[in-house]
């Protein structure tokens, strides 16, 4: 699971029965005892939504855009800690006013922390939408209970709407990473409001590269576990291309059915996929469509390129076998081709 290190934390409020969002002018002291437990909160959060099925990786649509503008002040200026809260309050506004004209009557926090990746030591801002939520709060006491109103969710549940941007420089519309994950979507994609209206960014897809990539990866673990790794990858093969969609969690739940693993171990295999594929390739997302990549061709030739066979290469000491001559086998070279039934052609004229 990913490790972070928040720097910096502000939280601003939206309650659009109200005029303007009311804003934060300082941040939270991250010394004090109970941020430090709030944070531990945000940290198990922010971990999860970076492996969450429906993250999407997407770009900023261009250099006039309000929000990429405000990303990249707090992305040149990361010591400064009143750049980080005037841009925060920018674009709390930002987000109140387009909500205020729609219709939305989703109020929430909106909360801003600049964070480090603890393995990679790289930068991000991250803005979480979260609506507030009922509790009940007993009192053994008085034997009574009380409605708590605004509570923020438990961290079993689910983030919302939430964005995390790189903060590398040079922070440009070609180099910008943005992810983002909108959990109130019933549908694998992101609201239009929030990463259109607000972030005013799109959806990046290569649906080819997260096949290959999902494929050894999920083999790459699998030898890890110490399974039987020609029975797993068939079994993946299979399953892939018997699908036009691929959501790994569910693929791989399917997958791993009737090997002995227990139901955390499972979780525990499907997570490890999910975080190697992002350490992989941090564009990487977890729903898309099957396109597998063109099978390259492997090659048999004679020392003189007289004769040549070609076949799929993926097949290469894994159903074809090539024994290379030797003095001990009178220097005969033997190909083995398992379960297939061969048939001789010619291509010469009668």
């Amino acid at each position: 699971m990913k490790e972070i290190k928040v720097k910096k934390f502000i939280a601003h409020f939206i309650d659009l029965n109200n005029e303007n969002p009311q804003l934060s002018d300082s941040l939270f002291l991250l010394e004090d005892e109970t941020t430090t437990r709030v944070l531990e909160f945000f940290e198990s959060h922010i971990s999860k939504a970076w492996t969450a099925t429906q993250l999407k990786t997407c770009r900023f649509r261009n250099t006039s855009n309000i929000t990429f503008n405000h990303c990249r002040e707090i992305a040149t200026n990361q010591e400064d800690d009143e750049t980080f809260i005037q841009n925060t309050r920018e674009l709390t506004i930002k987000l109140h006013d387009q909500m205020v004209n729609s219709s939305s009557r989703s109020s929430g926090t909106l909360i801003f922390l600049e964070y480090i990746d603890v393995e990679t030591e790289e930068a991000y801002l991250s803005i979480l939408k979260m609506d507030p939520n009922e509790g009940i709060e007993v009192d053994p006491i008085n034997l009574s209970f009380r409605i708590r109103q605004n509570l923020l969710p438990s961290v079993r549940e689910k983030l919302h709407k939430s964005a995390f941007i790189k903060l590398s420089l040079p922070f440009d519309k070609d180099t910008a990473k943005l992810y983002v994950l909108d959990k109130q979507q019933k549908s694998d994609g992101v609201s239009k409001f929030f990463l259109r209206g607000f972030l005013e960014a799109n959806e990046e897809m290569n649906d080819e590269k997260m096949t290959e990539l999902f494929m050894e990866t999920a083999v790459e673990v699998a030898d890890a576990n110490e399974l039987d790794i020609f029975s797993f990858s068939k079994k993946l093969e299979q399953r892939i291309t018997q699908g036009e969609n691929i959501n790994v969690e569910t693929l791989l739940d399917n997958v791993l059915h009737g090997i002995p693993f227990g139901d955390e171990d499972k979780m525990e295999f499907i997570e490890d996929v999910k975080y190697r594929m992002k350490r992989r390739n941090e564009d990487s997302y977890f729903i898309f469509d099957v396109e597998k990549p063109k099978d390259q061709t492997g090659y048999i030739t004679s020392e003189d390129r007289t004769i040549r066979f070609t076949f799929p290469l993926s097949l290469f000491n894994n159903g074809i076998e090539v024994i290379d001559p030797s003095e001990e086998n009178n220097w005969t070279t033997t190909i083995s081709i398992e379960n297939e039934n061969m048939k001789k052609s010619s291509n010469l004229k009668k």
